[in-house]
């Protein structure tokens, strides 16, 4: 195969794993690069691997789950979610808890599994029963569940965004909201960016929405026909937003226009906008003062 997507990069120590849409899970030196074992997979692997001290868990585009010796690479055991080959290209990796391994998929589930034996402990399914069109089918937990105190949040494209207890799985608050991305805890509050373009600030005990913020607020909805005639007709492509990040007292988020803007967390106003080189569809990396921005043709740009 010439074109591969999916597959990441995790660094344990002084050891790096790495999966590839080519079927691939390799453990390199990370000081040397010398390889230290390499596995086949039978379906390209869609997402960045995670770790323990243990295994190393990876999931394929038709969302099996495997675990594999750190040390060795041999396989210790698999799981099996739903086959659901509707996706959305962003891809989403399991989380690690304890010895609990939280594990979306593109079906929608969102499963907690045993790090030693691949056992459930419990199950969640983040999808609305009724549906206006075909997109919204599209159940995919595209963004990163997040581990918060004693509670885990995630968001799914099907329109359920959650808080859910981490022992058991039982639903604390249920919010109706599409979403591509991951869910900001922070404090009493969790942050969430949607489909629809709008900014959420939800009450991370009782689910209430604090304030909701139209991102796209002041942008043309709007345009006319070529040479500015004839009647104006809605603008088709939407902006895509990825986010948020907390990074110097303020939400900052990226997106397929070319921007990064920042947001007050307790209003949800807008208070700065820079431009950026090119389209971004990966959250932005806070490291000390600056904030680091992958663009969509492979640009990394630093911000102070």
């Amino acid at each position: 195969d010439k074109d591969a997507f999916g597959g990441g990069l995790a660094l344990s120590g002084d050891k790096l794993f790495v999966t590839s849409g080519y079927r691939l899970v390799v453990a390199l030196n990370a000081q040397t690069g010398a390889k230290e074992w390499e596995k086949t997979l039978e379906s390209p692997a869609h997402a960045a691997p995670v770790y323990n001290a243990k295994y190393v868990f990876v999931t394929d585009v038709d969302n099996q789950l495997m675990a594999f010796d750190t040390a060795t690479g041999d396989p210790m055991w698999t799981y099996q979610a739903i086959v659901e080959p509707a996706r959305i290209l962003k891809s989403s990796s399991p989380v690690v808890g304890g010895n609990v391994l939280y594990a979306p998929f593109s079906s929608g589930e969102l499963i907690a599994l045993d790090t030693n034996t691949g056992s459930p402990v419990w199950q969640q399914v983040l999808a609305r029963t009724s549906r206006t069109n075909a997109l919204s089918e599209i159940r995919d937990i595209s963004g990163h569940p997040v581990i918060y105190r004693n509670e885990v949040f995630a968001a799914s494209h099907s329109g359920v965004f959650a808080a859910m207890d981490l022992k058991t799985g039982h639903p604390r608050w249920t919010v109706n909201a599409d979403s591509i991305n991951t869910p900001l805890p922070a404090g009493d509050v969790v942050y969430l960016a949607t489909v629809q373009g709008e900014l959420m600030a939800v009450n991370r005990d009782s689910g209430q929405i604090y304030w909701l913020a139209d991102l796209n607020e002041g942008e043309p909805k709007t345009k006319k026909s070529f040479f500015g005639l004839g009647k104006e007709k809605k603008i088709g492509i939407r902006t895509v937003w990825t986010g948020p990040v907390l990074a110097s007292g303020r939400l900052i988020l990226v997106n397929s226009d070319g921007k990064a803007v920042a947001f007050d967390p307790k209003t949800g106003k807008k208070t700065d906008e820079l431009k950026i080189d090119g389209a971004a569809f990966i959250a932005p990396i806070p490291v000390g003062d600056k904030l680091f921005v992958v663009t969509n043709d492979a640009r990394l740009v630093a911000i102070q």
